[in-house]
């Protein structure tokens, strides 16, 4: 049982997540997936079921997987929602996704919306190939110039303290630049032609003007699915999705989202004006992520200040990629305005019931779904196999699998344990 001390802790920081550790500490690992996915079909807005569709279909997806996909959204209203856009899981988005898949019925696709509104540098290191143990001639030719420049990385990190191995994906000048919208270049491509014939040949080829994020979307769905071995996974970038929606939408004027921006202006205030769209700006060495907060008639940021929006050129702004939707906006489309189950982590559970509950106290007469579900979201974890982190590019590469049922009986403590210091700091 969680000690005394770390237990207060939590009630203080995360006292939702406090309340989900201490209800389910104990129960096994199926019985508490099971719960995930019963939930009603909710009445989704045909906007947001045909940008799902477009952004599918943009990806390259059959149209056989497009049809079943959104039929089982539309049956069963799910979507897992903690991941960032990265082509390599590490240990935690691993555990996500076998909690998940415990409680997914046998033929059903696993449906990731991944953010891509971060920095090629975020924490789940979309940037790059990240791994465990394996020899880094496993992944790049010796004789390249790649090869060398991912020796002299790893001192670096190693000297600051950071033993986490990767081999990155970007210039350096690309570090801290909004994943969203980026495109694969020719420094992608040389750097392609440096991997191994083995690591070639396991991951999908990579095409000069694509989506980064749909690379690193199909990439990272290719591993989890040989890694699990048998359920199909679709991991798509849940912001590209969202800007397919807001254009679709914005041009209603008695449309929730567009009086959101053009009628009722306060709300942005009630919720402390979270950043309402994420875009990159070019610093003098490298680019930046640049936060847009919504200000009545405008967007305002640190770097640029305030440059008023009307309704068209908000719409062409979005329309042409230059902004990237953010949390709030997306949460707000999908959890309260469409019903959706979000599946998540930690931190999501507390600002998505803190999201609800401003909700409810502004009464705004719109359709919302504003019915307490943060009980049945929680997706979180580390997952250890011996002690040991697991990774999944290494277990892909070296072809080995993980059997659900294998875990099935075990408690949900073995997940949560192993980020408790994360938690309680």
């Amino acid at each position: 049982m969680l000690s005394p001390d770390i237990l207060t802790k939590l009630q203080k920081r995360s006292p939702h997540l406090a309340q989900v550790f201490l209800e389910f500490w104990n129960t096994p690992l199926a019985e508490y997936a099971g719960k995930l996915y019963q939930k009603k079909s909710s009445s989704l807005e045909p906007e947001l079921i045909e940008s799902f569709e477009e952004e599918w279909e943009a990806m390259g997806l059959s149209p056989e997987f497009v049809s079943r996909a959104t039929q089982q959204f539309q049956n069963q209203s799910v979507l897992q929602t903690a991941h960032h856009i990265t082509p390599t899981n590490g240990p935690t988005f691993l555990s996500l996704d076998l909690i998940s898949l415990a409680g997914l019925r046998q033929d059903d696709i696993y449906l990731v919306a991944a953010n891509s509104g971060v920095p090629f540098s975020n924490s789940a290191w979309t940037g790059a190939l990240s791994y465990g143990e394996l020899p880094l001639n496993t992944l790049l030719q010796e004789e390249g110039s790649a090869y060398r420049q991912a020796l002299k990385s790893a001192r670096e990190r190693s000297q600051h303290g950071d033993s986490d191995l990767r081999v990155t994906l970007i210039p350096a000048r690309q570090r801290d630049q909004l994943v969203f919208g980026s495109q694969i270049s020719s420094f992608q491509l040389d750097l392609y032609n440096q991997w191994t014939e083995l690591i070639q040949v396991k991951l999908p080829l990579m095409r000069e003007g694509e989506l980064y994020s749909h690379w690193a979307a199909k990439t990272c769905g290719k591993i989890q699915s040989k890694l699990f071995d048998g359920p199909e996974f679709c991991y798509f970038d849940i912001n590209q999705v969202l800007k397919r929606y807001l254009v679709k939408v914005l041009e209603k004027a008695d449309h929730p989202v567009s009086q959101l921006f053009y009628k009722e202006h306060s709300i942005w205030k009630a919720f402390g004006a979270p950043t309402a769209f994420l875009a990159s700006h070019k610093g003098k060495k490298s680019y930046k992520v640049d936060n847009l907060h919504w200000n009545e008639n405008g967007l305002t940021s640190k770097k640029k200040g305030f440059q008023a929006y009307s309704r068209e050129q908000l719409l062409e702004a979005i329309q042409q990629g230059q902004l990237c939707p953010g949390l709030f906006l997306m949460f707000f489309i999908l959890r309260f305005l469409n019903g959706i189950r979000c599946l998540g982590s930690f931190n999501q559970i507390e600002y998505l019931e803190n999201f609800r509950k401003t909700w409810l106290e502004l009464g705004v007469d719109w359709p919302l779904d504003l019915e307490s579900d943060w009980q049945n979201m929680l997706t979180t974890g580390r997952l250890l196999v011996g002690g040991k982190a697991q990774w999944p590019l290494d277990l892909y590469i070296n072809e080995q699998t993980l059997d659900i049922q294998e875990f099935a009986t075990r408690p949900m403590k073995e997940f949560w344990t192993p980020i408790m210091q994360q938690l309680t700091p």
